[in-house]
């Protein structure tokens, strides 16, 4: 764990320093998420001006929401996702056969290789947009606790269940593509559960968890909590990183023994 931690470290300063290099990325970056947001809230403050609220859910709370969802997805683009185009990448041109000789976990190697130190600015954004969320809201220490760890189960089970998908891409060229479509999907994390029908309530906390990665930490944080939801929420970070691991090693003895 020491070893894994020490080279995390050395990962991280390579790709800070590799970041300063090309500042202007930031601006190029930070212009079209904030663009997406900025968008997003208009149509929010629009809908909300001609009904007071949907499915219950006030400006404030679907602030909330959507400051958490956008959180979750920057989170991804920090730490794992520019690895996981690294990783597709290598899979075509035969190069990952350098991944899995390293003398460390290439499953840890794959998912952090890189990082994206240009999503930071828009990632404050969110974080500013969800205490702002928060300033008519009366909080308690409890609640704020649970809902980050609740959160942060969420963000593990996105990662779980992407690095699954990814995993795909042992077996055909058009893995990254299902990736894609995953995140589309994910966008489901910014609208409260009471909005879906029955049947796709199921699918957003069992197939694609959306309503895990925003909504459940955001109730928890209102005082809102359903407990079902909370373990629910709990069970799914275990059961994903089994998924995860499995996945991964079945596609890595397919690729193996392809490559022998």
């Amino acid at each position: 764990m020491k070893k894994i931690f020490k080279v995390y470290l050395t990962l991280v300063k390579m790709n800070y320093m590799k970041a300063m290099e090309y500042r202007l990325d930031l601006l190029s970056t930070l212009l079209p998420t904030m663009t997406y947001s900025l968008g997003y809230l208009v149509f929010l403050k629009v809908i909300l001006s001609k009904i007071p609220t949907i499915a219950g859910w006030d400006l404030d709370k679907m602030l909330l929401i959507f400051g958490l969802e956008q959180l979750s997805f920057y989170i991804t683009w920090i730490f794992y996702k520019k690895s996981l185009e690294v990783f597709y990448l290598s899979i075509r041109d035969g190069t990952f056969d350098f991944t899995i000789r390293l003398p460390i976990n290439s499953k840890f190697i794959t998912s952090f290789r890189e990082h994206s130190f240009d999503v930071i600015p828009p990632t404050f954004f969110a974080i500013a947009l969800i205490v702002y969320s928060l300033r008519n809201t009366d909080l308690s220490i409890p609640g704020i606790a649970l809902g980050t760890f609740l959160f942060i189960c969420g963000s593990i089970i996105l990662y779980n269940l992407t690095f699954a998908i990814a995993s795909v891409a042992f077996l055909t060229v058009e893995a990254k593509d299902l990736t894609d479509l995953f995140n589309e999907l994910t966008s489901f994390a910014r609208y409260p559960l009471a909005v879906y029908p029955g049947p796709m309530i199921f699918v957003l906390l069992f197939i694609i968890p959306a309503l895990l990665f925003a909504y459940v930490p955001a109730t928890v944080i209102l005082s809102m909590i359903d407990w079902k939801l909370v373990i629910i929420s709990i069970s799914m970070v275990f059961l994903t990183h089994i998924i995860s691991n499995y996945a991964w090693q079945a596609g890595l003895r397919r690729y193996s023994s392809a490559s022998s």
